[in-house]
């Protein structure tokens, strides 16, 4: 086990995430998952900053900081401009959060698509803001 996969994982279980609702934010298998904090799976920069991002925490400081700056919790250096909800939220209600959030963002994908095929490609100017 890495250094950095060590990190990863005490972070991950300091905001009382579980292995299934990363593997799940990053469009991965659990067991993919459970690879990379073993350090036996490949960590791609991009999954890396993936990881942060979802763990909430600086990539950067992830990186340099040592391994005992998490063993009395989260370090003060995390980014202090992210909201944290006030409340708990139990796994199984985080992987359907997920889920939504994983579809609403395919939707917004598909969403110009779908314009251009109703208005058989005719280019139209609505100022509707259909990405939020």
């Amino acid at each position: 086990m890495t250094h950095l996969s060590l990190k990863i994982k005490r972070l991950r279980e300091l905001r009382n995430n579980s292995q299934d609702y990363l593997a799940l934010c990053l469009n991965i298998s659990q067991q993919t998952y459970s690879r990379l904090e073993r350090g036996s799976g490949k960590l791609t920069i991009e999954r890396l900053q993936k990881i942060a991002e979802v763990l909430e925490f600086d990539l950067a400081q992830l990186i340099s900081l040592p391994l005992q700056a998490f063993d009395n919790g989260i370090p003060e250096t995390s980014s202090q401009d992210v909201v944290r909800p006030s409340f708990k939220i139990n796994s199984k209600t985080e992987v359907k959060l997920a889920k939504i959030e994983q579809e609403i963002h395919q939707i917004k994908l598909q969403l110009p698509l779908l314009f251009s095929v109703s208005t058989g490609g005719a280019s139209t100017t609505n100022n509707v803001d259909l990405v939020g």
